[in-house]
This record gives structure tokens, C-alpha cells and sequence, in this order.
């Protein structure tokens, strides 16, 4: 499937992006739609894997779309 965004996207290095949500189907969904509009999408359950990668210093991305409540101890972070 081509990107909307053109052939300028192919050539270029894709943007990163992290999708953090105890939702399984609200990942696979976001993770097709960052997919199709070019993007490298990486995934996680929870804000508590998020600031364990990051101080394992993982932790670079363009784009971050996280959950407003965890599901660890439904909290928000």
C-alpha cells in the first residue's frame, strides 16, 4: 500500500513512533494507521515498561501517544 504522503516518505528515514495503551486492539489499530502513514511504530502496555525502557536508554521516538490511565494500578500518569 502506497503512503499518502508520497515517494518523498519512502526515500527519507521514517519517523518513530510509541504507542503506549493496556488496550491490545487500540495498539494493533494505531499501529496500522501510524504504519500507513509512514511511520515506525514500536508498542507497550503501560507508562511502567515506558520509564523502564527510557532509563535503559531505549527511549527515542518522534511521536509518543500514550493512555491517560494505566492498567497496573489505574492510575493516570
Amino acid at each position: 500500500m502506497a503512503s499518502p504522503l508520497g515517494s518523498s516518505m519512502t526515500s527519507a528515514k521514517r519517523q518513530s513512533a510509541l504507542v503506549v495503551d493496556d488496550d491490545p486492539v487500540t495498539r494493533i489499530i494505531t499501529r496500522g494507521l501510524l504504519n500507513y502513514f509512514g511511520f515506525e511504530v514500536s508498542t507497550l502496555n503501560d507508562g511502567i515498561e515506558v520509564v523502564n525502557m527510557y532509563e535503559a536508554g531505549k527511549g527515542h521516538f518522534d511521536l509518543i501517544i500514550i493512555d491517560r490511565y494505566g492498567n497496573a494500578r489505574d492510575e493516570w500518569y
